[in-house]
């Protein structure tokens, strides 16, 4: 028996993946025509719209459990397998008659029983049934992917429509062509943030809230018009706009300006090394980007050890005297000695920053506007002169062969780097929004909306006439036509603007052009910093006046007296270096005449 029960369960395993089969091609053509229908029903009421692979997930799940539920149900006993068998192998009803009198042990049963063990014991007969119960197609397998490219089709090609609802109107179209253009211009002021890490780290919290509305889908109360959602996307995008510039005003970006104007003052004389020199070069620049490449091939050759004696003694001749020069800048707080110096307060304040945070608070000559402005700068100045002298210091240890400085450096001109690139973004993204702004703007003031009228009537009643034929066989003849003159009607172009930095590639090339000056090159010290930190303090002193109202008989003394460092400032000639006073002219001696003259 115990071939006959391998022929039977090997038998019922293709029967079982056979009727799974066939459940499934019927189960399938159900469920697609299902889905046919719901997405015919869903093209014409827009209120049954869903997500795709919601109801495709529901019908496909149905289909394979009933597929499963029939493949795994009764009617696949024994006997009917065994009398299966017989009937499509020709064994004479062998193996049914043995499955049947199994349990009996008369000599007919076991003679029976031997027969159907010989006939199953064949070499031939595990491939026949094999053969036999082999797995076809079902009939109208065909059918189901004919059914899913039509679902597919008309969830693609056929439009959105709308069965219940009324005609779309002009400005219906007019909606919808304005939603288009805002989204699409959210969505390129968004790119533009997210492709600096950093800052979309910082305006996360303003960008959840543009971006609440078109997540959430809701529909206005009321119908809106074309000039409501630009009004509302103008307001959404001002306060990204306004976000923005608070980055740009921020700390970070106060640091970062006095940093680049302190190493302005950096000097490279021609080391010998390049590396050296373009590292100097760079950081006098401002550009952090290039003197992080130029640090890290400067790292790479003294980690290889490849350089000459020679090379070494001039690469470490270099850092130390860029390290001196750090060092000298850091030290230099020329700029803000003189802010509170004509703030009427002592200048040494700046070599103590906590005295001169207490000094500025209890300052009764500054308005609360002008205390904040020399606190800023004052933060900024320190924060910079500490850069400074920590880079300083990693160009000492670099100099003296030290790993230690080698990571300093790089990271904190990586973090330069980065700080500078998403200011540069900000910066860039502001434009843009300032951009998108603009030309979402255009057309909504009644002028523009009554420029082709206005335009048309202020240029009066002019007087053309054209003429033309055309020939051509027809049953219809047209005569000349005649114009009316005028100006045809017109509108202002949309327009949209985008800041972005291109890379270049900066090569030695011929002179292109000379000016000529008259007199000696202007040469002396730069007073383009103090003259910051003079409008600042001047535009604190304009903000006072709005807080703290003066008596009007006491305003021009007011005036008179924060404006001083303005007229200060704009007695020193631009670039004209300050002269030392003349010496006084000796007085003639005096003869004094000898006693009893």
């Amino acid at each position: 028996m115990t071939e006959i029960q391998t022929l039977i369960r090997s038998a019922t395993r293709r029967l079982t993946a056979a009727r799974f089969l066939e459940t499934l091609a019927g189960g399938a053509v159900l469920g697609l025509a299902a889905l046919m229908l719901w997405t015919l029903a869903m093209k014409a009421v827009p209120a049954l719209g869903t997500v795709w692979w919601i109801p495709a997930s529901v019908a496909a799940g149905m289909v394979l459990i009933l597929a499963v539920a029939r493949a795994l149900g009764p009617g696949r006993d024994p006997v009917s397998v065994a009398v299966a068998i017989d009937q499509r192998l020709g064994l004479d009803d062998r193996l049914s008659t043995a499955v049947q009198i199994a349990d009996r042990d008369d000599p007919f049963a076991v003679a029976a029983i031997a027969d159907a063990a010989a006939a199953a014991r064949r070499a031939d007969v595990p491939g026949r049934v094999a053969e036999a119960f082999r797995p076809a197609p079902p009939r109208g397998w065909w059918v189901s992917p004919v059914l899913l490219l039509f679902v597919v089709g008309v969830w693609t090609i056929v439009p959105q429509g709308d069965l219940f609802g009324s005609v779309p109107t002009e400005n219906d179209a007019m909606l919808a062509e304005t939603n288009q253009q805002v989204n699409s211009e959210v969505e390129e002021l968004i790119a533009i943030i997210d492709e600096n890490e950093m800052l979309a780290a910082e305006m996360e919290g303003t960008l959840d809230e543009l971006l609440g509305g078109l997540e959430n889908g809701e529909e206005p109360d009321e119908a809106q018009t074309p000039e409501e959602v630009k009004r509302e996307a103008i307001r959404q995008v001002t306060a990204l706009q306004d976000r923005l510039q608070e980055i740009l005003d921020g700390e970070d970006a106060r640091m970062d300006a006095t940093l680049r104007e302190s190493l302005a003052d950096l000097k490279n004389e021609g080391s010998g090394d390049a590396d050296a020199d373009e590292l100097a070069e760079a950081l006098a620049k401002g550009d952090f980007k290039q003197a992080k490449e130029a640090f890290d091939r400067l790292a790479e050759r003294m980690e290889s050890g490849d350089m000459s004696a020679e090379e070494a003694e001039a690469l470490k001749a270099a850092l130390e005297d860029l390290a001196k020069q750090l060092q000298d800048a850091a030290d230099k707080k020329k700029d803000l000695e003189d802010a509170l110096k004509n703030a009427g307060l002592d200048p040494d304040l700046a070599k103590n920053p906590e005295a001169m945070k207490q000094a500025i608070q209890n300052a009764t000559n500054l308005n609360e506007s002008q205390k904040q402005a020399l606190q800023e700068a004052a933060a900024a100045q320190q924060q910079a002169s500490q850069a400074m002298q920590q880079m300083s210091q990693a160009m000492q240890q670099m100099a003296q062969g030290d790993q230690q400085g080698q990571q300093q450096g790089e990271q904190m001109l990586s973090e330069m780097e980065q700080m500078q690139q998403m200011l540069q973004q900000a910066q860039a993204a502001s434009g843009q929004c300032q951009g998108a702004c603009d030309k979402m703007g255009q057309g909504l003031s009644q002028w523009a909306q009554n420029l082709a009228q206005g335009q048309a009537q202020s240029a009066g009643q002019g007087q053309g006439q054209g003429q033309g034929q055309g020939q051509g066989q027809g049953q219809g003849m047209g005569g000349p036509g005649q114009g009316q003159g005028g100006q045809a009607p017109i509108a202002p172009t949309p327009t949209g603007t985008r800041m972005q930095r291109e890379k270049v590639e900066k090569r030695d090339g011929d002179i292109i052009a000379r000016e000529m000056i008259e007199g000696e090159p202007v040469v002396g010290e730069s007073k383009a910093r103090l003259q910051r930190i003079s409008d600042r303090i001047e535009r604190g002193f304009e903000e006072g006046l709005r807080e703290d109202p003066i008596p009007p008989h006491l305003r021009d003394v007011h005036q008179h007296y924060f404006g001083e460092l303005k007229k200060r400032i704009d007695a020193v000639p631009k670039g004209t270096p300050e002269k030392a006073p003349a010496a006084p002219p000796a007085e003639p001696a005096k003869e004094t005449a000898p006693e009893g003259a």
